[in-house]
């Protein structure tokens, strides 16, 4: 006895009221399979999982690539005379496999002999234009990705792809964005230009996007996104491709511009030591006998 009351007396929990409706069970159990489109489960939250992405945050699709596009801007601005003495520099015995006559080709070198630096030069319009079809495929790749998952989660829901609209809006699209806005920047050099004005329908496409989703909400901007990006397939598969071979034509005919230019410098260069030649010997042969008569 507890109070003045046993535990007899005490009212127990009848059938009627430990006995929930079948109505009850039925919505409960809908609630439970219902799921957010954006990852919000009220009635029973997912169970947590590994984390996938860098920090413990929600796995991206290419986190790397995009970050890389800064990097291989800076690359694709590097000037010709820096490139080619960044080579020197990578192979300083540029030539040691050679005879000796045929290291230099300056003074005392065989006319035959072709300098390193011409072809590097012909090369240098082709290493930046690939550089920046890197960069365009790094952006085409990302959105088609982005764009799977998008749909991905559009039908079949957070819970099994383990994943959200607004992790993905926030992780990939949003960087996306920036990055394809970045390209046609005032210091960006004339190729990474090329690369954004042919990224412009990315930009628009990720900017509609996610002007929806912040005015109708993340769903509508999920499927706006998925149904532009199926709508311009023929663009990312056909149009993009055909710009960058463009793009590398015109750098292989710059190229032989520039092998030439380099050409006719060495040309002078060499033209300049075997006039200086002569005078050189001629001091070299006073010396000795300067020297004797000191003595």
């Amino acid at each position: 006895m507890i109070g003045g009351e046993s535990t007899s007396d005490r009212a127990l929990p009848s059938a009627e009221s430990s006995t929930t409706p079948l109505s009850n069970l039925t919505e409960d159990g809908e609630a439970d399979r219902t799921l957010d489109v954006d990852g919000d489960d009220h009635h029973n939250p997912p169970a947590p999982h590994a984390p996938l992405g860098p920090g413990g945050g929600p796995p991206s699709l290419c986190p790397r690539g995009l970050a890389a596009i800064p990097l291989l801007c800076a690359a694709a601005s590097e000037p010709r005379e820096a490139y080619l003495e960044r080579l020197r520099s990578t192979h300083p015995d540029d030539g040691a496999h050679l005879p000796p006559r045929k290291r230099v080709p300056g003074r005392g070198a065989d006319p035959a002999a072709v300098s390193p630096r011409i072809p590097q030069s012909m090369l240098w319009p082709v290493h930046n234009v690939l550089l920046c079809c890197w960069i365009a495929l790094v952006l085409a790749l990302t959105f088609l990705g982005t764009a799977w998952g998008v749909a991905h989660i559009l039908l079949f829901g957070a819970r099994r792809t383990r994943a959200s609209l607004a992790e993905l809006f926030r992780g990939e699209v949003h960087p996306m964005a920036r990055a394809a806005e970045t390209l046609t920047e005032e210091h960006q050099v004339l190729g990474v230009r090329c690369a954004g004005l042919a990224l412009i329908p990315l930009a628009v496409l990720c900017d509609v996007a996610i002007s929806l989703a912040g005015r109708a909400g993340i769903y509508v901007g999920g499927l706006a996104f998925v149904a532009m990006g199926a709508c311009t397939w023929w663009y990312w598969l056909f149009v993009l491709p055909w710009l960058g071979w463009c793009g590398l034509w015109l750098a292989a005919m710059s190229g032989g511009c520039h092998g030439m230019i380099e050409a006719s410098r060495l040309i002078d260069e060499r033209e300049t030591d075997r006039a200086t030649e002569p005078d050189r010997r001629s001091t070299n042969a006073g010396r000795p006998y300067n020297h004797i008569e000191s003595l």
